[in-house]
């Protein structure tokens, strides 16, 4: 038997995940990358971007290998575990960012799972809480509830701070030493 959940994912998965907001164009990975290989252009800015700054709030899984095939592996490690999505400019295109969702089932209730990356230049413009506001957004044009959660490291205030912005609260019950969890129900 089919759970709630299954039959709303075949219908509407995070693969489709896309949105704009005033200054950004959000889309899946595939949509940049059709064929899983990645052109040139994009591996020198995901190169750039992902800075040891960039990912020093992020797990030790998550970390990337400085060796030769470390941001493919990277990458690949992303797109198995989660849905990669391109964050760009929409005037330029040019890479922004990254947002990594996961949904799962939980007691009957769908929820996503969210990460984001925007590269240093970008920081402190704005660009984060538009990035959450926006998927909040899309997340409520959906035909059913779904709760989104944002894990934080204690230290990382910033991302807290655009957190609650966007409408997120803090969970003390969902949250460890290290770790703030953040999270805002849609469609309840």
């Amino acid at each position: 038997m089919k759970t709630v959940y299954s039959m709303i994912r075949s219908i509407d998965s995070l693969s489709t995940c896309q949105f704009e907001t005033q200054r950004l164009s959000v889309m899946h990975w595939d949509r940049v990358a059709p064929t899983g290989q990645v052109s040139t252009a994009l591996h020198t800015q995901l190169t750039s971007m992902l800075t040891p700054k960039v990912l020093a709030f992020l797990p030790d899984a998550m970390q990337l290998d400085s060796n030769v095939t470390g941001l493919d592996k990277w990458l690949n490690a992303r797109k198995t575990e989660s849905e990669l999505l391109v964050i760009q400019d929409k005037q330029t295109t040019a890479l922004i960012g990254l947002l990594i969702l996961t949904d799962f089932e939980e007691d009957g209730n769908i929820e996503i799972r969210l990460g984001y990356l925007l590269a240093e230049q970008h920081w402190g413009k704005g660009y984060a809480t538009e990035l959450l506001q926006g998927l909040v957004k899309w997340s409520r044009g959906r035909n059913y509830p779904l709760t989104l959660l944002g894990g934080v490291e204690k230290n990382n205030t910033a991302s807290a701070k655009a957190l609650r912005k966007a409408g997120f609260i803090a969970v003390p019950k969902l949250s460890t030493q290290m770790t703030d969890t953040y999270q805002l129900s849609v469609g309840f």
